[in-house]
């Protein structure tokens, strides 16, 4: 964590110089940043815009396939052979390979014998072996705990949604690092999910003869009810039959739901990866300590940071470090 907290640079200064190239940002109050226009694609084309404006060569359609080095290095591409006497591995991880990510640059760092630390999924959708389909697609405001082997290692809040598979939602990003860590290491994981929302109470007509369901969804979404119904064979009564031992039952499921979480959606899915180039091989500039005039910026490097803007942020503080190179 040294090495992260002395390389990183102030958010003041990134701020400056991200809205100096006319990428306007806002910041919530937990301190998360985003783009003001919600659009990665904005930023990508203002920042394309200056990168060509500073006559910047950029080669399109180019696989690299390998890198050597003499004197400078050789980067042999699938068309191409370039020279170059200075090089920086800014090539991300294989986070969300639909778009062209791939493990590039970790193979070029380990023909380097650069230690590589194992990458992980992070940012990610969870899986669960026994999905609840009747409840996919349905969202909802949610704090959650994240229990490995019996003991709550970490708490959030934020919306969560039910999916075929698992679970999604800016909650479930946010603790996915931890489980896929602790999935790694055999662990026993599941999430203790509180939907009460903000019901504070349940009220029961002693004479209605309307279904427990039918009731129940006067308080919560429909399907989840019929879920909490099920859990506590409860959905065969009636209203008038609901009594106060039930009633502490249905609240304790809502505040309580369960769900074993055996994996996650992978690179797929993942917004990041954790691991990379090892950060104790890499100087305060970001230069290798193995090979002269190598660098490595942004993702490829093992460092890996919540929702947010974190992520981006080491990339932008990262590549300021080079200013000087």
């Amino acid at each position: 964590m040294e090495f992260i907290s002395n390389t990183l640079i102030g958010f003041d200064r990134v701020k400056s110089i991200l809205e100096g190239l006319g990428v306007k940002l806002t910041q919530s109050s937990d301190g998360k940043v985003y783009p003001m226009s919600r659009e990665a694609k904005s930023v990508v084309d203002i920042l394309l815009y200056e990168a060509l404006n500073l006559k910047v060569e950029i080669l399109y359609n180019q696989d690299v396939k390998t890198v050597l080095k003499n004197r400078d290095f050789i980067i042999q591409t699938s068309t191409n052979s370039l020279k170059s006497s200075k090089l920086i591995i800014a090539s991300g991880s294989s986070a969300y390979p639909q778009l062209g990510a791939s493990n590039i640059g970790l193979d070029i760092a380990f023909s380097f014998n650069h230690n590589i630390i194992s990458t992980t999924p992070s940012l990610v959708q969870l899986t669960t072996p026994n999905p609840i389909k009747l409840l996919s697609g349905y969202r909802q405001k949610a704090k959650v705990k994240l229990i490995s082997n019996g003991t709550t290692i970490q708490e959030v809040s934020g919306d969560v949604l039910f999916t075929s598979y698992g679970v999604s939602g800016l909650a479930i990003l946010d603790i996915s690092y931890l489980v896929a860590k602790g999935l790694n290491n055999y662990e026993y994981i599941e999430l203790s999910i509180n939907l009460l929302g903000e019901l504070k109470n349940l009220k029961v007509d002693r004479s209605s003869l309307k279904p427990s369901k039918l009731w129940l969804s006067g308080y919560i979404n429909q399907k989840l009810a019929q879920i909490i119904l099920s859990q506590n064979s409860l959905l065969d009564k009636k209203e008038q039959d609901i009594n106060s031992k039930d009633i502490k039952k249905i609240i304790y499921s809502l505040k309580n739901f369960r769900l074993e979480i055996d994996g996650t959606r992978g690179e797929k899915g993942a917004e990041v990866m954790a691991g990379g180039v090892d950060t104790r091989e890499l100087n305060y500039n970001m230069s290798s300590k193995l090979v002269k005039n190598l660098y490595f910026i942004g993702e490829v490097v093992d460092v890996v940071g919540d929702r947010g803007g974190y992520n981006l942020h080491w990339a932008w503080s990262s590549a300021l470090r080079l200013v000087d190179i």
